[in-house]
């Protein structure tokens, strides 16, 4: 059994909501398709070294019922979150939204070795428009995301010693397994 751990009482609650907008026919005829310009590299939230960032919840939802969502689902939609200084990734390629969610346990921290660096994410996916989407012009997914900045230095430097991970570059990590419990 782990050992379960507590965010610092220090630790900085910063929740975040980015806005993506698919619009029907554009660039996809027949199609809502979040790939386009303005669904890339969002900011979701300036980053800072020194500190240590944790994403605790995860909430999805969109301008239109689950499911018509469901239903129209072309193209499973897909979230990534990056630092945009070093392209270092959360979860690997993105996070797939195969469905609306609500407060999803996410468990990861992230940080930077850079100055004037962001937590950036990118969202893209494909609906189709069936009849009870017929005279829906445009669809706005939601992402929001609940994340916690440490800064609490003990706490900081133990996560980095169970970890091994590097304070000075960017990365990111999954909840380590000494730490399993929900913090």
């Amino acid at each position: 059994m782990g050992v379960a751990q507590k965010l610092p009482d220090d630790s900085l609650f910063l929740p975040t909501v980015n806005l993506f907008t698919a619009t029907f026919n554009a660039p996809t005829p027949g199609f809502y398709d979040w790939g386009v310009a303005a669904n890339v590299g969002q900011v979701v939230l300036g980053i800072s070294p020194g500190f240590l960032y944790f994403v605790s919840i995860l909430n999805f939802g969109a301008t239109i019922a689950e499911s018509d969502y469901l239903q129209n689902l072309s193209t499973i939609p897909r979230v990534q979150f990056l630092t945009k200084l070093t392209g270092k990734g959360l979860y690997g390629g993105g996070y797939p939204i195969g469905n609306y969610l609500k407060n999803n346990d996410m468990g990861a921290f992230f940080w930077t070795g850079q100055n004037n660096d962001s937590l950036i994410a990118t969202f893209t996916g494909v609906l189709s428009q069936s009849a009870s989407l017929a005279g829906v012009p445009s669809i706005v997914a939601n992402v929001s995301l609940n994340i916690f900045q440490i800064v609490d230095k003990p706490f900081i430097e133990k996560f980095f010693g169970l970890s091994g991970a590097d304070p000075r570059k960017a990365g990111s990590q999954v909840l380590p397994p000494e730490w399993e419990r929900r913090l």
